[in-house]
């Protein structure tokens, strides 16, 4: 997902909610679990975050890291100086409150990538 500094990257933000949303719309007799690099962090009050909070509520959707069970400290790191979760799992209200143990991430030396 395009990172928010822009109109341009909320209108491409958007418009892959919308085609999401589509997704799990034509798909709803299923379980839904969806992960990747959002580039939203939910601590912030940002255009991307209420984006993603109206798309989910549309959806029927929960944010794993917005369980109880979640110790997810940060999914992206810059230089080991400045530290976001921008990485996020969504599922199914019934996964989220049934089948949800813990939500962690591994921060292992040997990942070279700045996303965890």
């Amino acid at each position: 997902m395009p990172y928010e500094d822009g109109d341009s990257n909320t209108d491409t933000f958007a418009l892959e909610l919308a085609t999401t949303e589509n997704m799990v719309n034509c798909n709803l007799d299923c379980q839904v679990i969806i992960g990747g690099d959002w580039n939203v962090d939910v601590s912030r009050n940002w255009c991307h975050t209420a984006l993603l909070d109206s798309s989910l509520e549309h959806m029927s959707l929960m944010l794993a890291d917005r369980h109880i069970k979640c110790s997810v400290d940060y999914t992206y790191n810059f230089n080991m100086q400045r530290f976001s979760c921008l990485d996020h799992f969504l599922l199914s209200g019934v996964l989220f409150d049934e089948s949800v143990l813990s939500v962690s991430v591994r921060h292992d030396t040997d990942n070279i990538s700045d996303n965890i």
